[in-house]
């Protein structure tokens, strides 16, 4: 029993500690010459990568037909970075379905999975994908060098817009990311 408890106590300090680094608390993220901020880290990252060009890679869609991002030309796309340990991740789902139904035909959505610490396999996305009704392309992100790496992304979700090659915007909120769609979109 006295076991029991301590391994409660300590999944209740680890959520504690989950849920805190969520928050706008201004708690340390990034090492280096001076300590960032969460908010200073995500307000850097924002920042940073818009007007970069977007790393290529491929996808499938549910077709099975192969595609490479540079493939898409000059349409709207919008990059879902998530992992299944994200909550975050998870409690959007249904706002990205929205986000799909709202867009269909005018944007490319697209998953990126990073539960590579997790030994995640095509066939454990494959088993998520289908539990959680998923239906935009999901990659796994397992080849080295990792994407989130190439896209530059450390927390998640996060959710980058790509036209014609470059990096538009980034953001981990998807509630931000529907308003840059809505922006891009009334340039075309």
């Amino acid at each position: 029993m006295r076991n029991l408890t301590r391994v409660a106590v300590l999944c209740l300090c680890i959520h504690a500690l989950f849920c805190i680094s969520f928050s706008q608390v201004q708690s340390p993220v990034d090492l280096g010459k001076r300590v960032l901020t969460w908010n200073e880290a995500v307000d850097k990252w924002i920042a940073e990568f818009p007007g970069k060009p977007a790393p290529d890679f491929e996808f499938t869609q549910s077709s099975g037909d192969h595609y490479r991002l540079t493939d898409l030309g000059d349409r709207l796309i919008l990059l879902d970075f998530w992992a299944s340990w994200c909550w975050v991740c998870i409690e959007d789902i249904p706002k990205l379905k929205k986000v799909r139904d709202d867009y269909a035909g005018r944007i490319v959505l697209i998953g990126i999975n990073h539960d590579v610490k997790n030994a995640w396999t095509q066939d454990s996305l494959a088993t998520f994908v289908k539990k959680t009704g998923l239906t935009w392309p999901q990659v796994l992100d397992a080849e080295r060098p990792l994407l989130t790496d190439k896209y530059g992304t450390k927390f998640y979700p996060s959710y980058i817009v790509v036209r014609s090659g470059r990096i538009i915007a980034c953001h981990w909120k998807i509630d931000e990311i529907r308003s840059i769609l809505d922006q891009e979109l009334k340039r075309q």
